[in-house]
């Protein structure tokens, strides 16, 4: 007892004394203080990580039809906290599986990790396509060292996830493996390597072919940061193509070309059993008064839009198989694929040529000169009228027929075409497509401000506003409207509001109020200092300085706003704030103010231009918001005569 009192206190009297570390071995403690030095607000380090990727040739003795790929996963997990759990999450589905974790200690002693595996889920619907395997190791002590490893096994290459060096714990070594072999046609394509540096090296392997080695040390952490690009656009990562392979003398193609990746997507269309006689009934009834095709296709888009519920599931193995016509429609749900191919049949039946179409949205940094499955997160469907193509995605609720959101504009597109195929690009809106137009005129009534005003909605901007109109309760509308129109503000009253007909997606929406709020004017001896915009967006939409990524807005966005004060009798205008005009690339501000007779005319324009701030621009954008929020802050000040 003695003795161990003895190892107790001397072995706690490191630098680290206020954590239990007389467990780990003197070479571990010596790691830890190290590893503190750079990583002291992390918990868990990644000392070293490596994935060895192989791949395995058909068997068909034993029922493998094609090539399958295995990721090997070695990692050495470093605490930094007195105690407590290293979680992670390993994603799979149907077509890979991930064996159980096997975990050591520092002392070669087995650790049971606590694991669970789970479906997707959303609104109570489950994909048993997208799966997770969550496990959490106990780790006990600071400086301990654990080291757990796990197969995951793709039955077919094509479905090889991207290979990211960066995690959301930070390594200081991260290694891929990647060995070719002599009878695989695979290309490995790059991606983001620029910022960082990332060792290339190759050796022959012993089962011949060659192994590709890829190192990346203290690559630093994948932050996860509000409104920020899909990590393909940014993150450092490689992707695995391969095109072919040799069995028994003879080529075999996999997907190696956009030929191969559109055969692959035509097979599994064709095997799709849509029942058109399931759905005639409805076509005949939503098209039977309609004289024109526009009303026809407006008729069948809108009523798939307002009726099937849409479950968001754009990843994973089955993104790429649509759910037949008539399944759709008797559950009233569906996701991209299913409620593309049920307007595609629609319209089919209704005499149009409608066409299925794979796309992969904004958030993807890919296109089709990546043969890839993972170039693709969605699909929508391609109407040709008039030898004019129109992109209808459903999923996007109260969007016009002929317009295109945010989310696809720009990106290109593989349109079925029989055996063929079309590769084409959704159109690009300007940025005034989205116009919101705020008008407001008021007066002095005390030590208040009221008025009327009027809101008009285009493009993006009234779509974001029918889709939070709408997804609140009836009977909260009301009260939503007046929240949104005052944004809350305690000070603000709102009354009789008016609004155009919601339920037209074509026209644009209006909504007429009424308004009286506090704290606008200030009264000093015989002046009044009065602030006239009351909404002053993006006045603190500064950007940190150790943000990483650029800032993706929701759309591109253009708001014009004018505001028109009557000057009370008695008074004179001694000072308007000067013009402001900021006009870069990506956005403008400009602010302007004159007096027309008895009236001052505020007059304000806000656009995101292309709906991103690119990193390397913040400093300026920055210094563009601290012009902005002085020009909010400059009042109008008037005098008594």
């Amino acid at each position: 007892m003695i003795l161990g009192y003895l190892v107790c206190i001397f072995g706690c009297s490191s630098k680290n004394s206020k954590y239990q570390t007389y467990r780990a071995p003197s070479q571990d403690i010596a790691l830890a203080e190290e590893l503190t030095k750079k990583y002291e607000e992390n918990y868990y380090i990644a000392n070293s990580s490596v994935h060895e990727i192989t791949f395995q040739k058909p068997n068909r003795e034993e029922g493998i039809q094609t090539v399958q790929a295995s990721e090997r996963v070695v990692e050495e997990i470093v605490s930094l906290a007195p105690s407590g759990s290293f979680k992670n999450v390993i994603p799979y589905d149907d077509l890979s599986n991930v064996s159980p974790l096997i975990v050591k200690d520092t002392y070669s002693k087995y650790r049971k990790p606590r694991v669970s595996r789970s479906s997707y889920e959303q609104d109570g619907i489950f994909h048993s396509d997208a799966k997770s395997y969550y496990y959490s190791i106990p780790m006990y002590y600071w400086g301990e060292v654990i080291k757990y490893q796990y197969i995951k096994t793709y039955t077919d290459v094509k479905y090889i996830l991207p290979l990211y060096f960066r995690s959301f714990y930070p390594s200081e070594r991260k290694e891929f493996r990647i060995t070719i072999p002599t009878w695989l046609d695979a290309e490995i394509k790059e991606f983001n390597f620029d910022e960082y540096t990332i060792e290339h090296t190759t050796e022959s392997s012993k089962e011949g072919g060659i192994t590709h080695i890829y190192t990346l040390k203290e690559g630093g952490v994948w932050k996860r940061e509000n409104h920020a690009p899909g990590g393909s656009h940014s993150e450092p990562h490689i992707v695995i193509i391969c095109k072919s392979y040799e069995e028994a003398g003879q080529k075999q193609a996999l997907i190696g070309s956009v030929d191969d990746l559109y055969g692959w997507y035509k097979s599994l269309t064709n095997k799709i059993y849509n029942d058109n006689e399931r759905i005639q009934e409805l076509v005949t009834e939503l098209t039977q008064d309609k004289t024109n095709d526009l009303d026809k296709i407006e008729a069948i888009y809108y009523w798939v839009q307002d009726n099937i519920r849409y479950i968001a599931f754009e990843d994973g193995i089955a993104g790429y198989k649509p759910e037949a016509c008539q399944a759709v429609l008797k559950k009233r749900f569906g996701d991209c694929k299913g409620m593309a191919n049920l307007v595609k049949q629609m319209l089919v039946l209704a005499g149009f040529d409608a066409r299925l179409t794979w796309i992969g949205t904004r958030r993807l940094a890919y296109d089709y000169s990546t043969p890839s499955i993972i170039v693709d997160n969605h699909m929508i469907c391609t109407l040709i009228l008039d030898g004019k193509k129109y992109f209808l995605d459903p999923t996007e609720e109260y969007i016009p027929f002929g317009e295109n959101a945010f989310r696809i504009q720009g990106r290109q597109v593989l349109i079925e075409d029989g055996e063929n195929f079309i590769l084409d690009r959704v159109p690009t809106n300007d940025y005034k497509n989205n116009e919101i137009a705020h008008h407001i005129t008021m007066e002095i009534a005390g030590n208040k401000l009221k008025g009327e005003g009027q809101y008009v909605y285009l493009g993006e901007g009234k779509l974001n506003f029918l889709v939070g109109y709408n997804s609140l309760r009836t009977d909260r509308q009301e009260e939503a409207l007046e929240n949104y129109i005052s944004d809350q503000e305690k000070n603000m009253q709102v009354s009789k509001i008016e609004t155009s007909d919601l339920s037209n997606r074509t026209a644009p929406v209006h909504v007429k109020y009424q308004f009286e709020t506090a704290n606008q004017i200030l009264e000093v001896g015989d002046e009044l200092y009065i602030t006239m915009d009351f909404e002053q967006e993006l006045k603190h939409y500064d950007f940190d300085s150790d943000r990483e990524k650029d800032f993706l807005f929701d759309y591109k966005s253009y708001q014009v706003s004018e505001y028109e004060l009557l000057i009370p009798s008695g008074y004179k205008v001694i000072h308007l704030p000067k013009t402001l005009r900021i006009d870069e690339p990506s956005y403008l501000f400009t602010i302007e103010l004159t007096q027309q007779g008895k009236r001052i005319l505020y007059k304000k324009e806000l656009a995101i231009k292309e709906g991103i701030i690119k990193k390397n621009d913040f400093s300026q954008w920055n210094a563009s918001i601290k012009k902005l929020r002085a020009a909010y802050n400059d009042c109008v000040v008037l005098k008594k005569q």
